[in-house]
């Protein structure tokens, strides 16, 4: 692995802060080099020496890897490349949200696409021990329903369920960035909106234990543009407080 060809754009100092550049970098050297889970990265000396930065810039940057998922530091041991995961699949997206290249209408319509479809094959693929996973995330939202964090949390892993309950591992890919950002948006939902969407969950449910597809993907759609709809009457209340 040639760590000083991946490292050495030291013009990019010149072009952003330091720990823009080392973040960069380093992310570069993980994901475009050769290093593979498990393997631990060059010593902070090293590093350090290859960036041409302050060993506090390089631990804030060490850091931020970590919370996006790609690193895990081992206090006294050293750093080490994660097994990639989903969040290796929601990270991107992350990003994307942040710079604006993407909207929450963009995933809510991307939702609007997949879900429906996601919900028939679940239908004909649950197990049992799926029933009885989405109906405990039922329960939860139910007990949460005045706290949106909360409730979002559970709406998340209900909806990330049903895709794992396809047997289709692609799908659940597909859709889990979809869902994994939403509780970032529980500001969004206003005093009440859980009441209304609450129950969606239950006739999405009962549709899944019938078998019956038409019913859930019914269910699925009429919770959807639901879900859409107080998103967008609070962004436009949000507006018009800004605006008073």
């Amino acid at each position: 692995m040639d760590l000083q060809h991946l490292l050495s754009d030291k013009e990019g100092l010149t072009r952003g802060s330091q720990f823009d550049f080392a973040v960069e970098n380093l992310e570069k050297l993980i994901v475009e080099g050769s290093m593979k889970p498990g393997e631990k990265l060059p010593s902070e000396r090293e590093l350090v020496k290859i960036l041409a930065i302050s060993r506090s810039v390089l631990r804030e940057a060490l850091r931020v890897l970590e919370s996006r998922g790609i690193i895990t530091i081992l206090q006294g041991k050293g750093v080490y490349v994660r097994k990639p995961g989903m969040h290796t699949v929601v990270e991107p997206v992350r990003r994307l949200l942040q710079d604006g290249s993407i909207t929450l209408g963009s995933l809510m319509q991307a939702r609007c696409l997949i879900e429906p479809q996601i919900v028939r094959l679940a239908c004909l693929n649950m197990r049992e021990e799926h029933f009885a996973i989405l109906e405990k995330e039922c329960s939860e939202m139910k007990k949460y329903h005045n706290y949106n964090e909360r409730y979002l949390e559970a709406d998340k892993r209900f909806h990330s369920q049903l895709a794992i309950s396809t047997g289709n591992p692609v799908l659940a890919i597909m859709l889990w960035p979809t869902v994994a950002l939403l509780p970032g948006f529980h500001m969004l939902i206003y005093p009440g909106a859980t009441d209304q969407i609450g129950a969606d969950h239950d006739t999405i449910l009962d549709a899944l234990k019938k078998r019956d597809p038409d019913a859930a993907e019914k269910a699925m759609k009429k919770h959807l543009a639901k879900v859409m709809e107080i998103f967008k009457n609070s962004a436009e209340k949000e507006l018009h407080l800004e605006s008073d």
